[in-house]
């Protein structure tokens, strides 16, 4: 694209868009203007009181003071009025007008002051025409006609009260102050033509920034529609998978479904990493600070990952660390998990360590490892959603390239900062620092006691669900469970079935977004209000958009999002249920 388009090819709203913006900047600009002639003013009484009669230089200040008057009255019209691409033209001329007016004004001086018989009168007021001609150039560059009407009365005056002092020195030197007046306008129409270059280049910058939010948001609700779309049967097929687990299989029906739910899992990781950056842009985490001691969330993480990195035969070194640190567990591992993850992903060779060493009042966690290396020109784009280094043909095992954005925003949101050293082929050191906590409040905290059992079993369990598929999923699920699921697709049709049945429910799980713009929620409270007491329950949605997760949120009950893993609902509805009233 060039820098601006030629003056012939823009549309008429666009000229009549910069016509505006000049007029604004002219009219913002009278106070600095007023200070300037102000100083002129003054520096012609001082310079002249001694070399002009007082008289004229009273004359001089009356008109002077009356110009300044309708400068004002001028700027206080224009910011009562409202500006817009219909007057701007209007109020251009109005501003040439009054340009026009204060350039007889100076005009004027030349008539009083230039007295040949005073050399000192003549060098006085030329210096301070020239001032305030001079420095008026930048300021009505935004329209040349209005300097145009300045400039000509001040130095047309001074040529003719030269040229009348009849001597070739006094009219050269009225021809050299004309020659001066045509190069300060030709410097004025020059450096017009690159400030409304300047504004049609903003202008457009403007209208590409738009666009791209445009796109952006049009990209963003076509994600979020299309991943509530696919989450639906993948919800359901994960409930399928789950159910086909609870039947006795022989040895090869069990590997086919091993393989199924493998696959299964895989997805459901992608699915969660585009639910995170939907998270985080909603605000939808918020840390939940607690002292804890490091070498738990260690230990966590080398149950997780050790057998990722034996897959690949690779070392997974996890050095152990007594600390005890200030921050969210939860949050803080996910961050070190999404490392590990990324450096085993891109490692053939070698391993990964994780260590850690102490800096002042805080920990510093690194992950190391040895595999491709990051060139520098690429250690701030890594950073970037859905990059990835080494993966042109996307492969899905490799990720969707949201793994380090995920980990540098939730160290942020942790008060930290992910740092990066790396070079090609010498492998890769991430890191962050976390503030230390008390090891006392950690050994003082009773642990929570172990919960029993299973409690899902032989209870009644409402599934309002608008999906047929996943509702049947549910029933077989919940039914493998030993539970009494009933279905429906609303919660007046769920009070209906348990009616019919005379059952009485004792755990809710609802979608959050139901048919005709109903939502889980309102199902949940009605579904309260006509069995008269707080009944367990969870809202479970395939929505990814930042709004519909806050909406969700507000509703105070827990949720899953789909696809939902079963044994995660399974220790949730337990939990639910356990500390039922």
């Amino acid at each position: 694209m060039n820098a601006a388009a030629p003056a012939s090819t823009r549309s008429p709203d666009r000229e009549h868009e910069v016509q505006a913006e000049c007029v604004r900047t002219l009219y913002e600009q009278i106070p600095n203007s007023l200070a300037a002639a102000l100083g002129v003013t003054v520096y012609l009484t001082i310079t002249l009181w001694r070399h002009a009669p007082h008289r004229l230089i009273g004359y001089f200040l009356a008109i002077q003071a009356v110009s300044q008057l309708h400068r004002l009255w001028v700027m206080f019209s224009y910011r009562r009025a409202t500006l817009s691409v219909h007057n701007a033209g209007l109020w251009a001329r109005r501003y040439a007008h009054y340009m026009l007016g204060a350039g007889l004004v100076w005009g004027i001086a030349a008539v009083l002051f230039l007295h040949a018989q005073d050399p000192l009168s003549l060098v006085f007021t030329l210096c301070g025409l020239y001032g305030i001609t001079g420095g008026a150039v930048s300021g009505n560059a935004y329209h040349p006609p209005a300097y145009s009407a300045f400039v000509i009365p001040i130095f047309g005056a001074a040529f003719v009260r030269l040229a009348a002092h009849g001597t070739v020195e006094h009219i050269a030197l009225g021809v050299a102050s004309l020659f001066y007046a045509g190069i300060l306008l030709l410097f004025c129409r020059v450096q017009a033509r690159s400030i409304r270059q300047s504004i049609q280049i903003r202008f457009e910058n403007a209208d590409l920034v738009q666009r791209l939010q445009e796109a952006n948001l049009a990209k963003s609700r076509f994600l979020a529609a299309a991943s509530h779309d696919l989450r639906q049967p993948l919800h359901a097929l994960s409930l399928f998978s789950a159910s086909l687990r609870e039947l006795k299989l022989d040895e090869q029906q069990k590997r086919v479904v091993d393989q199924i739910y493998r696959n299964i899992d895989s997805l459901e990781s992608l699915f969660d990493e585009l639910l995170d950056i939907s998270k985080l842009d909603a605000g939808y985490f918020q840390p939940r600070l607690a002292d804890f001691r490091v070498q738990h969330l260690l230990d966590s993480l080398e149950r997780h990952y050790a057998p990722l990195a034996q897959e690949k035969a690779l070392s997974l070194r996890i050095k152990p660390c007594s600390a005890t640190l200030r921050s969210d567990p939860a949050l803080l591992e996910r961050v070190l998990g999404n490392l590990v993850a990324n450096a085993i992903r891109y490692t053939s060779e070698g391993g990964v360590i994780v260590a850690s060493r102490r800096r002042q009042e805080r920990l510093e966690l690194v992950v190391w490892d040895t595999g491709i290396g990051i060139p520098p020109d690429q250690h701030e784009r890594i950073f970037e959603e859905f990059f990835q280094l080494g993966n042109p043909e996307r492969d899905r095992r490799k990720g969707l390239g949201l793994g380090l954005p995920i980990a540098r925003r939730i160290a942020r949101l942790l008060g930290s900062e992910l740092t990066l050293a790396s070079r090609p082929g010498r492998g890769s050191r991430f890191w962050l620092q976390v503030p230390l906590g008390d090891a006392a409040a950690v050994s003082s905290r009773r642990p929570e006691p172990e919960q029993a059992g299973d409690a899902l079993s032989g209870r009644c369990v409402v599934v309002v669900e608008d999906e047929q598929t996943i509702r049947d999923g549910m029933h077989e699920l919940l039914s493998s469970w030993g539970c009494t699921p009933v279905e429906a697709a609303s919660a007046a049709a769920a009070i209906t079935l348990l009616q019919e049945r005379a059952l009485e429910p004792q755990l809710v799980l609802a979608d959050y977004r139901l048919t005709d713009g109903a939502v889980g929620s309102d199902a949940v409270d009605q579904l309260r209000a006509r069995f008269g007491r707080e009944l367990p329950a969870l809202l479970i949605t395939g929505d990814t958009a930042p709004e519909r997760l806050r909406e969700a949120k507000q509703s105070g009950l827990h949720i899953l999002h789909k696809p939902v893993r079963p044994a995660q609902l399974r220790a949730l509805c337990n939990y639910l249920l356990t500390r039922a009233p």
